[in-house]
């Protein structure tokens, strides 16, 4: 059902409970009685679902539909025009008044976190900086952001939101009313510090450094000592709290990216293109706009010089800043739970497209990446079983590949949901092989079905020795454990040949084809699998 169609329903709904009650407060002997209360019910239904105008236009129509009614109706006395005008204009004022608080309760926690299960009190926070503003006062906002979080909380078998929670409160006792702390839906806090000029912001941004890093934070008993970055930016730089909270994350990413322990904004600093958080806001709406597109590119498989399979890749071309690379805006987007959405949207258009191909008898695997943040999703997880519970005849034509370098945590987890991936017919497969931790480990304990080897070892395959043997000493290994190879990065002649007398399964880089669209896709199947035959 569409949102159109529901808010059909709902109207519909609404006018049936007026009429209703009309009837129910006629045949219960006038508006003298208590009955016409019964008017609260679809007014604030409307509040609920419409907010302010809604109840207040709701709160209007039911006044006028009780004007109509007499004040007993078994004497036929009619209401005084006063009796029905001051109903009508109370009814429009309470229904007003209730949609009034219903939204503004839903500004204040319209965003709870999914992982946290804790209420975003940013909207808190941003009543407050925008009167600070318009009264010219000197504040500054901190961001701090707990880097080692999810260490701590495995070590603690507790919950992020627990955590964030418990150093929330330990900020506040030890700072008490100096300070204001909001909690942040992204597992950060933000702060607020009132008349602080900027050299006091920074002062104390480094005296809160030096006691964090010399003094544990202790939780159930236990010491622990936090990786925070800290980020600041003074109230001189802030035009709106919305702007204000950009501006500050885009810090936190420049902080981490160049591992400062603190930074703080000014206008004097060149961030590059992939630290602007404009772009993290941009991407939500890069999906309506058509700017977001999918690419393919070919895998030739070594055994007969077939296409058989392609890697499926995302592009933006942004409607301002033109074409924005993948490694400008993917790391950023995988630290939120945007990710979830983009990937699901990724899948989507690979399932379409492989119907679509397979209309012109093409059938091909196509791989697709998958973030490990992706599978610790729950309800990632559900929206993904309904895609593939739909569609069924295609499961086996998918392949996700999981980035190597990441699978370093709820190593558990993964294993027991990538098995049931391998149940309905799915293939994995570890990207990036050999850049991450613990590679053998992950390979031995991951049901993995094929390992892509990174293009870093591949590239210098023809004239570098070393890489040559640990190539080859890969795939011995990869064919002991019944796993097939992929070898990514292949640019020329020499190093397709090698990887053909070592026994690799496919090969995948610029020398076989740059990433295509689906069109172009489609042509160079057909013409490239027709020499392989001829």
């Amino acid at each position: 059902m569409n949102i159109k169609t529901k808010q059909f329903f709902l109207i519909l709904v609404i006018l049936l409970l007026f009429v209703i009650i009309d009837i129910i407060v006629y045949y219960s002997g006038g508006t003298k009685y208590v009955f016409p209360y019964l008017m609260l019910i679809p007014i604030i239904i409307s509040a609920i679902f419409y907010y302010t105008f809604g109840g207040a236009i709701n709160g209007f129509f039911a006044g006028i539909f009780l004007a109509f009614l007499p004040l007993d109706t078994t004497l036929q006395i009619k209401q005084s025009p006063l009796n029905y005008i001051l109903r009508i204009f109370l009814l429009t004022l309470l229904g007003g008044f209730i949609g009034y608080l219903l939204k503004k309760k839903q500004n204040i926690t319209k965003s709870v976190g999914f992982e946290t299960n804790i209420y975003n009190e940013k909207e808190l926070l941003k009543e407050k900086v925008n009167k600070l503003l318009k009264s010219n006062k000197n504040f500054s906002l901190i961001l701090i952001d707990v880097n080692n979080i999810v260490e701590i909380t495995s070590l603690l078998n507790n919950s992020i939101s627990d955590f964030s929670l418990n150093f929330s409160k330990y900020l506040k006792h030890k700072y008490k009313k100096k300070i204001e702390i909001f909690i942040n839906n992204d597992f950060s806090l933000l702060l607020l510090l009132k008349n602080y000029s900027l050299n006091e912001t920074e002062n104390w941004i480094i005296n809160f450094l030096d006691y964090i890093n010399n003094n544990p934070f202790i939780i159930n008993n236990m010491s622990l000592f936090l990786k925070t970055f800290l980020v600041g930016i003074h109230q001189n730089y802030i035009n709106n709290f919305d702007d204000g909270f950009k501006k500050i994350v885009t810090c936190l990413y420049y902080a981490k990216e160049n591992n400062l322990d603190y930074f703080i904004y000014n206008d004097t600093v060149n961030f590059p293109i992939y630290f602007t958080s404009e772009l993290l806001v941009d991407i939500h709406n890069a999906i309506k706009k058509n700017e977001l597109f999918i690419v393919y590119q070919p895998k030739l498989n070594l055994a007969d010089n077939k296409v058989k399979s392609v890697e499926a890749l995302i592009r933006w071309k942004h409607s301002t800043k033109g074409f924005i690379p993948p490694n400008k805006f993917i790391p950023q987007v995988e630290k939120t739970t945007y990710i979830n959405n983009l990937t699901l949207w990724i899948i989507k258009k690979v399932i379409n497209d492989l119907n679509n191909l397979k209309k012109k008898n093409i059938n091909i695997k196509i791989s697709i990446n998958i973030s490990p943040r992706n599978l610790m999703s729950k309800l990632f997880l559900i929206k993904l079983m309904d895609i593939l519970n739909s569609n069924k005849n295609i499961i086996k034509n998918l392949e996700f590949e999981l980035t190597e370098r990441d699978i370093i945590t709820e190593l558990s987890s993964i294993k027991k949901i990538l098995l049931k991936l391998q149940k309905m017919n799915l293939t994995i497969a570890m990207d990036d092989f050999g850049t991450g931790y613990s590679s053998l480990a992950n390979l031995k304990y991951l049901p993995i079905d094929i390992i892509k080897i990174d293009k870093e070892f591949i590239k210098n395959l023809d004239n570098n020795i070393i890489d040559y043997e640990m190539v080859k000493s890969t795939i011995k290994i990869s064919k002991l454990m019944n796993k097939k190879i992929v070898a990514e990065g292949v640019e020329n002649k020499d190093t397709l040949e090698i990887l053909s007398k070592l026994y690799c399964f496919e090969a995948q880089g610029y020398y076989i084809s740059k990433p295509i669209t689906i069109d172009e896709l489609t042509k160079f199947i057909l013409n490239y699998n027709k020499k392989a035959i001829s």
